[in-house]
């Protein structure tokens, strides 16, 4: 089902899909090439600014699963997988003064 809302501007939405989709090309190039990102903050485990694909992986948690009877058990692979997708975190509110992650 598609619902189309008559106050959204349809070229806005699309506007913004490719400035994203600019700005994500772009720095998968630069990654790759192996430049710097300063986006890219391992050092904050990637909970702010831009996350690369193939970077985070799934807690494994097959012996847990193996230990569920078959009614139980997910029938998803076991072994975990690195995420496939470019992800960017923003900070969400005022951070606190003494906090060490206040960068512009």
């Amino acid at each position: 089902m598609i619902i189309r809302d008559p106050r959204a501007d349809q070229k806005l939405n699309s506007d913004y899909i490719d400035l994203m989709e600019e700005y994500f090309e772009d720095r998968g190039n630069k990654f790759y090439a192996g430049e710097t990102l300063e986006e890219l903050r391992p050092e904050w485990h990637y909970l702010t600014g831009i996350c690369a694909k193939d970077t985070e992986m799934a807690r494994k948690h097959s012996e847990r699963i193996l230990k569920y009877d078959d009614e139980n058990r997910p029938m998803s692979p076991l072994e975990p997988v690195y995420d496939a997708k470019w992800r960017f975190n923003w900070k969400i509110g005022k951070r606190p003064d003494e906090a060490t992650d206040n960068h512009p």
